[in-house]
């Protein structure tokens, strides 16, 4: 993956995105928590 050339606003567009298709969730606080990956239906 290219994750250089990515501006921090390109990667919370993108993170955005995943989750209102459904495909990102954040578990848990801020400090402690992770991300899960949903699978797409």
């Amino acid at each position: 993956m290219k994750f250089k050339s990515m501006t921090i606003d390109g990667i919370q567009y993108h993170i955005k995105r995943l989750k209102s298709m459904g495909l990102l969730k954040r578990i848990g606080p801020d400090k402690g928590g992770y991300w899960q990956v949903m699978e797409m239906q």
